[in-house]
């Protein structure tokens, strides 16, 4: 096929710079005949390359200016590999990943590994592939998934938080109990004598012995007399108190907020449920590129690779037009319901705040008693005597008391700090409607989007299927011209060529059915808001007005080999 005139014109031009710069290299390569456009030259060409010894000088004379162009170029910052066609190897688990599965995936196989716990070195490499099914995916990810067990968690702590809540309901009953030791030693001296006091008792002479002098009253204290006593006192305290809040304005919001912080977590479950649902699904369908995501997803240990053993069978079609797809969405949605749940939430968290602001009447009840053992020691008398009590060494004291009453607190006055806090909380619930509308605008928004998307797969999926048939009747009708001789191979390979285009256009339209089908199911799901539950996992949507059939199944299978040629076609050698 001849070339345009600037193509030609500019390869002569890159002949005629090779041919100047190496006249030896452009002789050995023919151009000689092109420099300076000489016929003659180009005649004399063809005897002169028949001379041995020309060619000798020619080679001599291409070795020095090849080295010389050695000289020019850059010395390579790297040494030259001795193996030009040596390449480093690929990795192991790259290759190993594209591996058919070894088995089925076992039980003890699907264990996650500990939440803390990060691969060794040697379960990175020690690996196998184990094949499951769809079903067998989502139950091992209901199982197994680090976001829906910390879900779970969050269910079990909204509910431990609902009820202790719910407690306050009740009274408190709490024992208490204390014990002690004290010693302390004191020394009373009188600064005065006492017998200025109109008493008997109190004077010096005020009292007839028995051998009929007088003698001081027993509670006489001379000036300057002293007392000094050690004083020891074991003691011992016990007893229960009741707490009960009579009027309380706050508790029965904070409980409903409790209640509707636990339906909020759960509604998030069965949302997670949905979504973890769509997402192993889509990983699944699509399991030739992500099929490490689909381990992710899974938690499986770092040394077990998934793989899909179940063939591409194509969902049935949805069995909801658009208009009964959208109202089953609304209804029972956990999205909708956890967003309904926190604005509730929110609403009784108000209440409970602006009930700051009311009186609060508490009923209080304690009942207990006492006991201690006093011993007084090292008692030391002088100048008199002081004090004229009387001194026990050893007592003991026993005491029983109780008490009940009412009390009334009342907030008065907080500067606004209460009325701002429920004013928030008050914006907070507004903002949870608006952000109600904004989900049900959006899950509306996905249902379409993947409703038209269903329908248009289908369709995609119908034009495959007839694809497959014309491409299979064109490929019998070549293979029986080949045959026969009225055709070559170029066109029995064209015509396979095409069949298996046509058979993998129909995997990849049934592939795009079943993603619809899942985002279509992920919205309609019926899903458990109890983690504590049975989960079964659930592939196809069973409306009691809807009845499901098998659909065939569709496999990539290679079309036949081309038969062998018989008679040859007409006008071949």
């Amino acid at each position: 096929m001849a070339k345009p005139a600037g193509q030609q014109s500019s390869a002569a031009a890159d002949q005629r710079r090779v041919a100047r710069c190496c006249p030896a290299l452009a002789l050995l390569l023919g151009l000689s005949p092109l420099l300076g456009g000489n016929p003659a030259a180009a005649q004399a060409a063809p005897r002169a390359t028949a001379s041995t010894e020309l060619l000798e000088r020619n080679w001599q004379r291409l070795d020095a200016e090849l080295r010389a162009l050695d000289q020019l170029l850059p010395a390579d910052p790297q040494p030259p590999v001795g193996d030009g066609l040596t390449t480093p190897a690929l990795p192991a688990n790259l290759i190993r990943a594209n591996q058919p599965p070894q088995g089925t995936l076992q039980p003890r196989q699907s264990l996650p590994a500990a939440p803390l716990a990060l691969p060794t070195p040697q379960q990175l490499r020690n690996g196998s592939i184990a094949g499951l099914s769809l079903e067998q995916a989502l139950a091992v990810a209901f199982a197994n998934s680090a976001n829906l067990q910390a879900q779970r968690e969050q269910v079990a702590a909204a509910l431990a938080s609902f009820q202790a809540a719910s407690g306050t309901y009740w009274p408190t009953l709490s024992a208490f109990a204390t014990g002690a030791y004290e010693g302390n030693r004191t020394l009373t001296t009188s600064l005065q004598s006492n017998s200025w006091l109109p008493a008997p008792l109190f004077s010096p002479n005020g009292l007839q012995g028995s051998n009929g002098l007088p003698t001081a009253g027993p509670f006489y204290v001379p000036d300057g007399g002293y007392a000094a006593i050690t004083t020891s006192v074991t003691g011992f305290e016990g007893g229960l108190q009741l707490n009960y809040a009579l009027l309380d304005f706050a508790r029965t919001p904070r409980v409903l907020a409790a209640r509707a912080s636990l339906e909020q977590q759960r509604s998030t479950y069965a949302n997670g449920l949905r979504v973890l649902q769509l997402q192993v699904s889509e990983a699944y369908y699509q399991l030739q590129r992500a099929r490490r995501r689909l381990g992710l997803l899974l938690n499986l240990p770092p040394e077990i690779t998934p793989s899909a053993s179940d063939p591409i069978q194509v969902q049935p079609r949805w069995p909801l037009n658009l208009e009964e797809s959208l109202l089953a969405a609304y209804r029972g949605n956990p999205e909708l319901e956890a967003v309904l749940a926190t604005r509730a939430a929110l609403a009784q968290q108000k209440q409970a705040t602006a009930a700051g602001l009311l009186p609060r009447l508490s009923l209080f009840a304690a009942s207990g008693g006492t006991g201690s053992q006093t011993s007084l020691s090292n008692i030391e008398l002088g100048g008199g005597g002081c004090c004229g009590s009387t001194a026990l060494p050893l007592s003991a004291k026993n005491g029983w008391d109780w008490s009940v009453g009412l009390s009334l607190t009342w907030l008065l006055f907080d500067a606004g700090t209460t009325a701002g806090q429920a004013r928030a909380l008050a914006r907070r619930e507004a903002a949870a409607a608006q952000q109600y509308a904004a989900s049900r605008n959006d899950i509306r928004l996905r249902l379409e989007q993947s409703f038209f998307n269903h329908e248009a797969s289908l369709a995609k999926l119908s034009s495959a299927r007839r694809g497959v048939a014309a491409a299979l009747e064109a490929f019998r009708d070549v293979r029986l011209r080949y045959t026969t001789g009225l055709s070559s191979e170029l066109d029995v390979s064209i015509t396979q060529d095409r069949l298996i285009n046509s058979l993998v256009q129909r995997l990849n339209a049934t592939i795009g059915v079943n993603l619809t089908y899942a985002q279509l199911l992920r919205e309609l799901l019926p899903m458990p808001r109890n983690p504590a539950e049975p989960l079964d996992p659930q592939l196809q949507l069973k409306p009691q007005a809807a009845t499901t059939t098998s659909a065939p199944t569709d496999r990539a299978t290679a079309p036949p080999a081309p038969p062998t040629r018989t008679t040859a076609p007409a006008g071949s050698n």
